[in-house]
């Protein structure tokens, strides 16, 4: 069994989140990075409360909406002409 599958499986699932998240909330552009900051905040706050309430599923969920939100940041979406999404 090759390593890598399991790698190339999660990055399918965080792209997979990223498509999600931008379908849901295409708003980011040109609202700062305050604003991403707090989206940021309430994604983590959805982990805290997963990992104190719920499952490793849900918790996993959480964690990817964390990083998604993150890679949203990394990738400039809250300023007005993101490179990823030219």
């Amino acid at each position: 069994q090759n390593p890598q599958n399991g790698d190339n499986c999660q990055i399918k699932s965080e792209l997979v989140h990223l498509k999600k998240a931008r379908r849901k909330h295409p708003d980011w552009h040109g609202c700062g990075p305050y604003y991403a900051l707090g989206a940021i905040y309430r994604e983590y706050a959805e982990l805290e409360e997963a990992i104190k309430r719920e499952g490793p599923e849900r918790q996993k969920d959480e964690a990817l909406d964390v990083a998604t939100t993150c890679f949203r940041f990394i990738g400039g979406e809250h300023f007005e002409c993101s490179p990823l999404m030219q």
